[in-house]
């Protein structure tokens, strides 16, 4: 009776009442997964191992059975892995993040978002169609450089997104009332601002992992500069690099969706300044336009 009784107990967990007569086989990949949570149960283990739970099951059932663990892991030790950064989140007291095969970090949520995230994560926006080379942008990036010395993290056609490290309370004070008192001038419309989230923490960590490797084996990648030019660097590289004609430039690391290195952007300066003559061809009159080829990077003078 025990046995029957401890198994009508994990299947009502788990919400499976309705098909506890039914082939496992015939369930859906969510409910196989809830069978597997309820099977991991029974038992009353103390240490129990579970892989990616969740995964394929919708947000109502992935809640409950978020609520199954929670409950279960008051008197046990759950070993959980996951995908999920809002699972790992919500149900773990200690997170670890593998990278590259590697352990690279382990404590709790909050730690890690201290140690490893942004510290703060804050949102802009001056309207729905803000471009780079908006006055107000400009200046808005200028602010948070002088007060923060950070460089916009993501930028959209209706927010700026900056990632803020810790910083003293009353320096973030002062800086939300220069912005508060900029309002008007710079056309904001919106401010937002959020700690750092896992997810956060686990793409600095892959990052930082990537370059490590990379650097390790000196690949390099071809990055084209906002001259046209391109130029061979070594992944990860995020030291002011001068490239053959001259540009002093800087490249910003990103990852695609796979993980994988990338330049994100470039920051440039300078270049090599040349004169050029050019004689107008016979027959052309004045005010007309006229096609010029120049090799390489150039600034005209006129």
């Amino acid at each position: 009776d025990s046995v029957y009784h401890e198994a009508d107990k994990r299947i009502e967990e788990v919400r499976l009442n309705d098909a506890a007569n039914q082939i496992a086989g015939s369930f859906s990949g969510g409910m196989k997964r809830r069978l597997s949570v309820a099977v991991s149960l029974i038992g009353n283990p103390s240490v129990v191992y579970l892989d990616e739970p969740t995964t394929g099951m919708d947000p109502i059932n992935r809640r409950h059975v978020w609520d199954v663990i929670e409950a279960a892991k008051q008197d046990r030790c759950v070993v959980l892995t996951t995908h999920s950064m809002e699972e790992a989140d919500i149900l773990g007291d200690r997170i670890g993040i593998m990278a590259k095969g590697r352990l690279r970090c382990i404590g709790s949520s909050v730690r890690l978002k201290s140690r490893f995230g942004g510290g703060y994560r804050i949102s802009v926006s001056c309207g729905d169609n803000m471009s780079k080379s908006l006055p107000q942008c400009i200046k808005i990036k200028e602010m948070f450089k002088k007060t923060f010395m950070v460089e916009v993290t993501e930028e959209s056609k209706a927010y700026m997104h900056f990632n803020v490290p810790n910083a003293d309370d009353a320096v973030m004070q002062n800086f939300f009332e220069q912005l508060e008192a900029s309002r008007e001038a710079l056309c904001i419309v919106d401010v937002q601002l959020s700690m750092s989230t896992l997810e956060d923490v686990f793409l600095n960590i892959a990052k930082q992992s990537e370059k490590e490797e990379a650097m390790s084996l000196n690949r390099t990648a071809n990055v084209m500069l906002k001259t046209g030019e391109i130029v061979g660097v070594l992944l990860g590289n995020e030291e002011e690099l001068v490239s053959p004609l001259g540009t002093t430039f800087r490249v910003k690391w990103g990852t695609d969706e796979d993980g994988n290195l990338i330049a994100a952007d470039t920051e440039e300066r300078g270049g090599q300044t040349k004169s050029i003559m050019v004689t107008v061809p016979e027959g052309v009159q004045a005010g007309e336009l006229v096609e010029v080829e120049v090799e390489g990077h150039w600034e005209v003078e006129e």
